[in-house]
């Protein structure tokens, strides 16, 4: 009949919503499965974070869900790592900010041309062409030190000198000679006092004991500075002996630029451990939040297509049950029809009957 049609029509349709119901739950464990995988993988670091959410898998799938909404800055993993081992090691402290190292004396010292200065003697005196052409100004300054001991004798050659030579060399290497080899002289001491404040400043550095950053990483930097070091006094050690030389310092700044740039680094490291240590509750909260986020970007694609499926699933579900009620309705409007031509017979059979019973008697 076609009651019976509308009836098995409907019992087809509610079989379709327990495949559809069943489906959906298909797909929910392969997508709890999934996300159970990416906890395990981030486990270790994260635990402080998956508190609530490590024994069931239904709630860890929940709450990813949940952070759809998450609006925290994506952080990558190294710094998520890096902070958390701040913020929940017990033994965490605060550090006193590094300086730079000062590079102005040596700097200074660089641009200077007392190096690269010939000093050579008076070029009006009556001995300086000879000692021009001799091009070894700083060989017969040498002699002079010992000519005062030699009896008037050349110390080199001990040839009788007269008063008027010894004169003309001494005119020759006159008193701004000697004042340009005090500048040679004064130079060293500063360099070597600037040197000496970088050094000492470096090895202060690596003495301190902090435990984010890798001091290590400055030894590299350090040893060019130290062989750079032992060339410049050889040369500056050449130019007191032989002042007519033309010297260059190797550079150094260069190097403490890179050193000062690694320091740089280690500031900022000091910087942000100290900021999350000063407000370290608000600051557990935010990487929390954080590493939510970074668990909800990595899982995305997966729970896109979960959700589509899912959502298609339901909608068919939604489209089965309005169908479902049309043919309730039309059996419920079917099952009133038979009902009432039932009793319109029933009627009329009991008007036979009693027209019956009248013609009896």
């Amino acid at each position: 009949t076609e009651l019976d049609q509308l009836t098995q029509n409907i019992k087809g349709n509610q079989d379709k919503i327990k495949k559809l119901e069943i489906n959906i739950q298909i797909i929910t464990d392969i997508f709890e499965k999934q996300t159970w995988t990416v906890k395990k993988k981030y486990e270790e670091p994260f635990r402080e974070a998956y508190v609530g959410y490590m024994a069931s898998m239904k709630a860890f799938s929940n709450k990813c869900l949940d952070e759809k909404v998450n609006t925290y800055d994506l952080i990558d993993f190294e710094k998520l790592v890096e902070r958390k081992s701040v913020l929940f090691d017990k033994n965490s402290v605060r550090y006193e900010q590094l300086s730079h190292i000062t590079t102005d004396g040596i700097e200074k010292l660089e641009k200077s041309n007392i190096l690269s200065t010939p000093v050579i003697g008076k070029e009006g005196a009556q001995i300086s062409e000879l000692i021009s052409k001799l091009q070894n100004s700083d060989w017969v300054n040498n002699g002079r030190k010992y000519l005062i001991d030699s009896d008037s004798k050349c110390p080199f050659c001990q040839q009788p000198i007269s008063d008027d030579i010894k004169q003309n060399i001494e005119d020759f290497f006159d008193e701004s000679y000697e004042k340009q080899c005090n500048f040679i002289k004064q130079f060293k001491v500063e360099y070597e006092s600037s040197v000496s404040s970088v050094l000492t400043a470096l090895e202060t550095l690596k003495q301190k004991e902090i435990k984010i950053i890798d001091l290590s990483i400055l030894d590299e930097k350090i040893e060019i500075f130290e062989e750079k070091n032992k060339i410049n006094l050889m040369k500056i050690d050449r130019k007191l002996t032989s002042p007519s030389n033309v010297e260059e310092l190797e550079i150094m700044t260069d190097v403490l630029a890179d050193i000062n740039s690694v320091i740089a680094s280690f500031q900022d490291k000091i910087r942000k451990n100290n900021q999350i240590l000063n407000n370290i509750e608000a600051e557990k909260n935010r990487l929390k939040n954080e590493i939510w986020r970074f668990v909800f970007e990595e899982l995305k694609p997966v729970l896109i297509e979960y959700e589509k499926k899912v959502s298609g699933c339901k909608k068919g579900i939604t489209n089965i049950r309005k169908i479902i009620a049309e043919k309730n309705t039309e059996c419920g409007i079917l099952d009133q029809e038979i009902k009432a031509k039932e009793a319109e017979l029933t009627s009329t059979e009991h008007t036979k009957n009693e027209i019956n019973t009248i013609l009896k008697t």
